[in-house]
């Protein structure tokens, strides 16, 4: 059994997460809430990346969230676990 803080979680938290992406209305729901499922759906993937204590911050837009992850502030350690992720 893998741990969370292990790339192999990640692996699978990205194949469950993967597995729901036909289910999925990319970009109709922009400037909306998220459903209880969509937040699920977050938390199962930062859980899986070893993040699951993040902070999750639902942003309307894209231009927003580009803004976000191009601060020199914003905290990257969920991209590192998710770069170490797709090299496992």
């Amino acid at each position: 059994m893998t741990t969370a803080s292990t790339p192999f979680a990640a692996v699978s938290a990205l194949d469950a997460l993967e597995a729901s992406f036909g289910q999925q209305a990319w970009f109709s729901a922009l400037a909306e809430a998220p459903t209880a499922a969509e937040l699920a759906d977050v938390r199962l993937y930062l859980d899986g990346l070893g993040r699951g204590a993040a902070a999750i911050e639902w942003v309307g837009d894209l231009a927003t969230a580009r803004e976000i992850a191009n601060r020199p502030d914003w905290d990257r350690a969920w991209a590192d676990a998710e770069q170490a992720a797709v090299a496992a």
